[in-house]
């Protein structure tokens, strides 16, 4: 395979749609081998038997296909901190929480006044427990 070197900004570019291919076919293996359970949505099952391990071979080929790709156009792999992961995930979760205040959603309507205070307590009381992770 010949190797092919892009520019830094078109490098950069595919960089990073071969990061979220990869970050997307890895949750999607990860659901298909360990179910998890969700408060807010639960996975129907609608596949036929033995659907899922075509699926998971699938993915493979995928993920081949993308170790191929990030060789021959010279994608260096990074190093990332688990403790830079969670700081960037605690970060985003801030950020939804925060845009969820009750005077941050007057822009789907009026929020109801006498359920502000409780509201807001049950937030907060999820930003300690988020920032305490």
């Amino acid at each position: 395979m010949n190797s092919i070197e892009l520019g830094e900004n078109h490098k950069r570019a595919f960089w990073s749609t071969v990061y979220i291919i990869e970050k997307l076919v890895t949750e999607l293996e990860h659901e298909l081998q360990h179910p998890v359970q969700r408060i807010l949505i639960q996975t129907t099952r609608d596949y036929p038997d033995g659907y899922s391990s075509q699926l998971l071979s699938r993915i493979q080929e995928i993920k081949s296909c993308l170790a191929s790709l990030a060789s021959k156009y010279n994608l260096k792999e990074e190093e990332n901190s688990l403790h830079q992961l969670v700081e960037s995930k605690k970060s985003v979760m801030w950020e939804v929480l925060h845009d969820t205040a009750p005077g941050k959603l007057k822009r789907y309507g009026t929020f109801p006044a006498e359920h502000a205070p409780e509201f807001e307590a049950d937030l907060n009381r999820l930003m300690m427990m988020i920032e305490n992770l």
